[in-house]
């Protein structure tokens, strides 16, 4: 009821200070169609750091390929805003509701999100912005959330979708690693190889996740899959620089290494945020990978950035505008993931097993 409440409150003000009046390019915005949750997972899209003020080309490549279900994990709009109206993030959205490419993807094939900074409301945000629930109510009007979603009665943005007959069976993961995250620890050295921005902090009072979120993710991952795709708007595996990244959190990776690595089915992370995209992997022991493909960005690059240490990544890094995939073959039990690039041209890729034994 209180986060019904809140949710109300956020809407009731967004609603009285649009200027967006009768011609509301959000309401207008295509809706996806219905997911459907029956058929086994062939083709999964996604991307990230997708600037609603900027040309979108990379939309001829991907609208060029057909999709099961194409995912937006994170600063899906540039929207940084002043609380409490969140007024800037609020026009991002009416911008970002009349771009041809992504109205094109939203009107033909299903759509799942969640968010990252940008689109949460403020760069590197946690738990202590203040404009939280108005961030989430823009966020549920502009991907038309339906009014009985669990995201609508609960407190954040994660949540799960299994998709497929049970013995093959993919499960999606979409953690928010926003609206719990405990603050950042500012570096001492601005600039400095591994230590950008901030610097890792091993306190155990520090959380990314939040009490809630960790029980939940544990009990999903007890449920059966052939596949698990667990999305993280942040990187998980990435360990060579001092942006945003579970590595700033020392005991909350740990955490999550050992709860993704207890898993019986094969787990594969995405995430995006970096402006640059690549291929990571961690051995969660002698035979098996915990494999992550990161997309980012989908039309902002930032030229001129250099190579960044990393003993975990599986090649260079992709600076270039580019969105992933996975792709699965049931029939040889494989799966595929692959990085592309504008013009749909492979980057990177990754072949891996399904888990194909359950009853």
């Amino acid at each position: 009821m209180v986060r019904w409440f809140l949710g109300l409150v956020a809407f009731l003000t967004l609603g009285a200070s649009s200027a967006w009046g009768a011609d509301d390019p959000v309401a207008a915005a295509p809706r996806s169609p219905e997911l459907d949750r029956s058929r086994p997972l062939t083709a999964l899209g996604f991307g990230s750091c997708l600037h609603q003020d900027r040309p979108q080309p990379i939309f001829d490549a991907i609208n060029a390929r057909a999709w099961d279900v194409f995912l937006m994990i994170g600063d899906n709009v540039y929207g940084d805003a002043t609380p409490p109206a969140l007024d800037e993030l609020a026009e991002a959205y009416a911008v970002a509701a009349q771009a041809e490419g992504l109205n094109t993807l939203r009107a033909r094939t299903p759509m799942l999100a969640t968010w990252d900074d940008h689109d949460y409301g403020a760069n590197d945000a946690g738990a202590d912005f203040p404009g939280r629930n108005q961030a989430e109510a823009l966020f549920h009007r502009f991907w038309h959330t339906p009014e009985d979603s669990i995201l609508r009665h609960r407190e954040g943005l994660y949540y799960d979708e299994n998709l497929g007959p049970e013995d093959r069976r993919v499960q999606l993961i979409f953690l928010d690693t926003r609206s719990f995250r405990s603050g950042l620890v500012p570096t001492d050295e601005r600039n400095a190889p591994g230590k950008e921005r901030y610097v890792p902090d091993d306190s155990p009072a520090k959380t990314v996740l939040g009490a809630a979120q960790w029980a939940w993710l544990e009990e999903v991952l007890a449920e059966p899959a052939a596949l698990r795709i667990v999305v993280s708007s942040i990187q998980v595996l990435a360990d060579g620089h001092g942006w945003e990244a579970w590595r700033l959190f020392p005991r909350e990776q740990t955490r999550l290494l050992a709860t993704l690595g207890a898993s019986e089915a094969p787990v594969v992370v995405l995430s995006g945020d970096r402006h640059r995209g690549g291929l990571y992997q961690y051995a969660l022991d002698d035979d098996r990978r915990l494999v992550e493909l990161t997309s980012s960005s989908l039309n902002f690059a930032i030229p001129g950035i250099e190579e960044e240490p990393g003993p975990r990544r599986l090649g260079p890094t992709y600076r270039d505008e580019n969105f992933g995939a996975v792709e699965i073959a049931w029939e040889t039990g494989g799966f595929e993931l692959a990085l592309y690039d504008r013009a749909g041209l492979t980057l990177t890729s990754y072949h891996g097993a399904l888990r194909l034994d359950q009853e």
